[in-house]
């Protein structure tokens, strides 16, 4: 009874605002009988205003104090008593609520790592790997018998990058193998993934090939890719979050292409949303062309 009577005092209420902002607004344009029945209306609504209740019912939930459910059956029953009420003054629905099912992948903690011990493999595989391949290949005498041959320079260092490549990706498989077995991890590259990985490889191969094309000495080689390696896998984020470093810091994460290539496999395979790495593509791609049009500068073919 409390609630039909509070019902029927917020629908006087709107009816008596709807009159008063007629005759504030619109009096100018209104006959003085018309303004007139609005006022003896105003009146008549305010004395039958003044016999309905004016409190409002009070419901009251008694639950224990260590209760977590309360304030959510509290929720619930706010929820649908305001509905009842809305239906009693006669007001429309102004928003429509839609659900959708969400989804939800269960991941482990180790899943999240995945993506940067990819990239720092591939980094140092590409890096290091080749580059202590070549500078043996040299020490060797191997390279200064290919100049001998018809073998194109160019040819010649392409398939290294290509061979260092299948092996990342032969690597990477047993890395993610060890992962399933061991840890349980879920993650599996997929398309897009494997697409990445590519030319992140082949970029990273092609600076290899490059501080093996500059430098003779194959201890000095070694130390070379060491110390472009090692900082950058540090550097990029690929273990930790880049927020978490200094500002300056985050400036040199952010100029390194292996942050790009460990943000692109995130976006990739953690958030399945492909269409954010696309820099990665182009960053990757464009050091990957550039790099191997350096090793080709700088490789010596018929002097080695």
């Amino acid at each position: 009874e409390k609630a039909a009577g509070k019902s029927m005092s917020v629908r006087v209420d709107v009816t008596l605002n709807t009159l008063t902002m007629m005759a504030d607004q619109y009096a100018a344009y209104m006959q003085g009988s018309d303004l007139e029945q609005i006022r003896k209306g105003q009146s008549v609504l305010g004395n039958f205003k003044s016999e309905l209740p004016a409190e409002s019912p009070v419901i009251t939930l008694m639950a224990e104090e260590s209760d977590a459910s309360a304030p959510a059956i509290s929720g619930i029953i706010y929820g649908v008593a305001n509905a009842f009420s809305n239906n009693l003054i006669g007001t429309e629905d102004v928003l429509t609520i839609t659900g959708e099912p969400l989804e939800h992948r269960e991941l482990k903690i180790v899943d999240y790592f995945l993506p940067g011990f990819i990239a720092a493999f591939i980094m140092t595989n590409g890096i290091i790997g080749a580059t202590s391949t070549i500078s043996e290949y040299r020490r060797d005498g191997q390279v200064k018998r290919l100049a001998a041959t018809p073998l194109p320079k160019t040819y010649w260092i392409l398939g290294n990058i290509l061979q260092q490549t299948v092996l990342a990706f032969i690597l990477t498989g047993a890395m993610i193998m060890l992962g399933w077995i061991i840890f349980g991890v879920k993650l599996i590259p997929d398309l897009y993934a494997l697409s990445l990985i590519f030319v992140g490889a082949v970029a990273f191969c092609a600076v290899g090939m490059v501080l093996g094309g500059i430098i003779k000495d194959v201890e000095a080689a070694n130390g070379a890719g060491n110390a472009i390696a090692f900082p950058m896998m540090f550097l990029s984020g690929a273990f930790w979050p880049i927020e978490q470093m200094p500002d300056y810091l985050q400036s040199v994460a952010k100029v390194l292409p292996l942050h790009y290539f460990h943000d692109g496999l995130i976006q990739i395979m953690i958030y399945e949303n492909p269409a954010q790495s696309v820099n990665a593509f182009f960053v990757l791609g464009g050091f990957a062309v550039v790099f191997i049009l350096v090793a080709i500068k700088v490789t010596k073919w018929k002097e080695l």
